[in-house]
C-alpha cells in the first residue's frame, strides 16, 4: 500500500507551482480515503486485519508535508549549484 501512496504523491510534485496547501489537502484526502477503505473492510468482513486510526491520517499528512519540504530543499540545492 505504501508504494501506491508514493506514486500518487510523486505525480502531484511534477507541477512547478505546487504549494503547501495543495500538498496538505491531497495528503489529507488520500489518507482519509485509505483509512475509510480500511474501516469499511473491517465492517464488511468483521475481521480486524488492519486498524483504521486517526493517528495514521495525522502522520501521513505530516509525512506528505515533510516530503514536500525535502523535495523543495533538494530542488533549491540543485538550482543553486548550477
Amino acid at each position: 500500500m505504501q508504494q501506491e501512496n508514493n506514486i500518487l504523491f510523486f505525480t502531484v510534485l511534477r507541477k512547478n507551482k505546487t504549494g503547501v496547501k495543495s500538498i496538505f489537502l491531497i495528503g489529507l484526502i488520500f489518507s482519509c480515503t485509505i483509512e475509510s477503505i480500511q474501516f469499511l473492510e473491517i465492517l464488511l468482513t468483521r475481521i480486524m486485519i488492519r486498524a483504521a486510526d486517526i493517528n495514521d491520517v495525522i502522520f501521513n499528512v505530516i509525512g506528505a508535508l515533510s516530503g514536500f519540504y525535502i523535495y523543495k530543499a533538494f530542488i533549491f540545492i540543485l538550482n543553486k549549484s548550477d
